[in-house]
């Protein structure tokens, strides 16, 4: 019963005390003293981090040399340097392992890069050489369009001038026509008339029946040829 009654007046009292700073500090007073409490706070906080480490290994220190003995502490404190080693060595281990890997996968590249550039110089020849004799190539093609050309234009021009020859001997030998049919009326000859009239109708026809008389000793000619020996001795 008189501890309720104490721990009632105990909150009566801190509520009294309350009312009496609430009367003399207004609320920037008060705004002022919670910042100060919170500052007061955090910079606890802040020393109780930095001492945290320190104060758990005093604490284990004592814990377990109060239970375990210094033999036990010494245990300890092996066990737990001997965990961060491991983990040093666990971390070291594992940045040399990526670094091996790095290097192999950098070795690796760099062994591609060179076959790579390697085929690509071996291509850029073979291009070279393609493209060299593509250009011989169009060169001699271009020389003999050019050649070509220049053979069609004498050939045309000889054809032309062959026409013209043509043309010209065709006149000429039909105005011999006409004039052998004017003399064959006003002149005497010693033939008789039949064979004057065949002359004359071998004057007319001789033209279309000429080329070919000449087809045919030409085909004489190249049998005859073709039968003789072809290794004999032109000389003795």
């Amino acid at each position: 019963m008189s501890n309720n009654l104490d721990s009632t007046m105990n909150q009566f009292n801190s509520l009294l005390q309350q009312s009496q700073k609430a009367m003399l500090c207004g609320p920037d007073c008060q705004k002022s003293e919670a910042a100060k409490t919170l500052q007061q706070k955090y910079l606890d906080a802040q020393v109780n981090l930095q001492t945290a480490p320190i104060q758990l290994q005093q604490a284990a220190k004592k814990y377990i040399t109060y239970t375990q003995g210094e033999a036990g502490y010494d245990d300890y404190i092996n066990n737990e340097l001997q965990t961060k080693a491991d983990a040093i060595i666990a971390t070291l281990k594992k940045s040399f392992t990526d670094s091996i890997n790095s290097a192999r996968t950098l070795s690796n590249t760099y062994s591609t890069q060179i076959i790579n550039s390697q085929y690509a110089n071996q291509m850029y020849e073979k291009y070279l050489e393609e493209n060299a004799l593509l250009d011989t190539r169009l060169k001699d093609n271009s020389y003999d369009i050019f050649t070509n050309d220049r053979k069609t234009y004498y050939e045309d021009q000889g054809i032309d001038n062959l026409k013209w020859w043509y043309a010209l001997f065709f006149r000429l030998y039909f105005l011999l026509i006409i004039c052998y049919i004017i003399l064959f009326f006003i002149s005497s000859s010693n033939f008789g008339i039949v064979s004057r009239i065949f002359i004359l109708l071998g004057l007319i026809i001789y033209p279309f029946i000429a080329p070919y008389i000449f087809n045919f000793f030409v085909r004489l000619y190249y049998r005859f040829v073709s039968i003789l020996p072809k290794n004999a001795y032109l000389h003795i």
